[in-house]
């Protein structure tokens, strides 16, 4: 069973994020950028929610496998979305480096540490595939941009891949 938020519950969950948008309005700091975000996240968040009672409910392996499929690929382009230059190229090379780890990872903690009986069973696999692949996102978006960075100032391939995989371990080692 799914649990319901009330009205109350919601608004309070936004509470952060108004505080975060009064200090960005103050500081000149885009709070527009952060206000969109917020609707389009709210948005989101209450589409999904229909979705997900469905997704929460199915007893089809096959719906589980396309909704990792759907996150894998909005993941990808995520990953490329502040590159300068996106291509199917860049596209393809976020996939893999976003799939292969997660789909691991995911194997893994599903079947070895948990033991996830059925295998799909979507209140487990869905939550945990949300945060396994959203760490890869991050990971591969931070790598993305700043080996782009340092190609356009000139650095060569092998010191640029270095920085760039230094600074993806950021977020990984800070959690």
């Amino acid at each position: 069973m799914v649990p319901l938020i009330s009205n109350f519950g919601l608004v309070l969950a936004f509470v952060p994020a108004l505080v975060v948008i009064a200090i960005m309005y103050r500081w000149n700091a885009n709070a527009g950028t952060a206000v969109y975000a917020t609707a389009r996240m709210l948005v989101q968040l209450l589409l999904i929610g229909y979705v997900l009672i469905y997704i929460f409910e199915t007893d089809q392996p096959m719906v589980i496998v396309a909704v990792i499929a759907v996150m894998l690929a909005v993941a990808s382009w995520i990953a490329i979305r502040h590159l300068d230059r996106k291509s199917g190229r860049a596209f393809s090379h976020s996939l893999l480096a976003i799939s292969a780890p997660s789909v691991l990872v995911l194997g893994l903690v599903t079947e070895f540490v948990i033991g996830v009986e059925p295998w799909f069973l979507p209140r487990f696999v869905v939550p945990l595939a949300g945060m396994v692949i959203a760490g890869a996102m991050n990971a591969v978006g931070l790598a993305a941009e700043r080996f782009q960075a340092e190609t356009a100032r000139g650095v060569d391939y092998l010191e640029a891949r270095q920085t760039a995989f230094r600074a993806s371990l950021i977020p990984i080692i800070n959690s």
